[in-house]
């Protein structure tokens, strides 16, 4: 398999790449490598290297589209690709694109890195992506920089953590939640160093079910001579139902366990 780095290194159009990504992409897109029928996407053309890269890894076969807000990137049209100008936040171009191209395996966001696009993009291809196919999101560090408009409650870092929210619905619908788009799309989100993954599979986002197996339990073993334990009751406790305030136990249950949970955050500031 060739090295994605040194591909990069080899073509002859400009690029720009974290070199952290890298490694991320040789792990993720091995297994798209000589598929016949792929269809990958990349936003962000600019001089168009990465698309030469593209097209020297995963094979003569692939079918590589290019999309780009600068109408010089249709000079790559010259070299077999296929381009597409337009601005990635609009959603009358993004269903205009799906009805042309079709279902694709692999979108790559390397565009224009602000949280509207990348949402944008995101809830867009969601309906599109094969099943085994992902949508990976570039330069994500953005959600934290004042320049793109954050830290900011509407990041893309922080709908990131919405999607995975709302995939746990399949294990326990929280909070009246129900089975939406995304829990039964998304089988997985994967956070890396200024990139995020979403994988694509529907065959795997059934719904959980507690499964069983085998009979044999474990007892905590009994130490000879040692004395039974007995249920105490607390003298409070006792007080209480002498009194005929039994019911009083019932009420304050609720508020105890408020406080031990208020106490559980609080110890927990320092984690977050």
């Amino acid at each position: 398999m060739p090295d994605l780095k040194q591909l990069f290194e080899s073509v002859t159009q400009k690029s720009d790449k974290i070199d952290a990504y890298f490694p991320i992409y040789q792990s993720l897109f091995a297994q798209y490598r000589g598929k016949p029928d792929l269809v990958f996407v990349e936003i962000g053309v600019k001089n168009g290297g990465s698309l030469s890269m593209w097209r020297e890894f995963f094979g003569p076969s692939a079918r590589i589209i290019g999309i780009d807000y600068n109408p010089a990137a249709a000079g790559m049209r010259e070299q077999g690709f296929e381009i597409y100008i337009a601005d990635q936040s609009s959603i009358p171009f993004w269903e205009k694109f799906y009805r042309e191209v079709g279902p694709i395996d692999v979108l790559l966001d390397d565009g224009g890195h602000t949280s509207k696009q990348q949402i944008v993009t995101v809830e867009c291809a969601l309906d599109h992506i094969k099943d085994g196919g992902m949508i990976m999101v570039e330069d994500t560090h953005t959600s934290y920089m004042k320049s793109y408009g954050s830290p900011t409650r509407y990041s893309f870092m922080n709908y990131t953590k919405a999607v995975a929210d709302k995939i746990q619905v399949r294990a326990y619908p929280f909070k009246g939640a129900r089975p939406n788009r995304f829990s039964k799309a998304v089988y997985s989100v994967s956070v890396f160093e200024s990139i995020v993954v979403f994988a694509i599979n529907r065959a795997l986002c059934g719904a959980s079910h507690l499964v069983h197996s085998g009979t044999a339990g474990l007892t905590a073993p009994q130490e000879e001579n040692a004395t039974p334990v007995v249920a105490h009751r607390g003298p409070i406790k006792s007080f209480l139902r002498a009194l005929g305030l039994g019911s009083v136990k019932r009420t304050l249950y609720p508020i105890w366990i408020k406080l031990q949970v208020a106490r559980e955050h609080y110890a927990l500031r320092k984690y977050f």
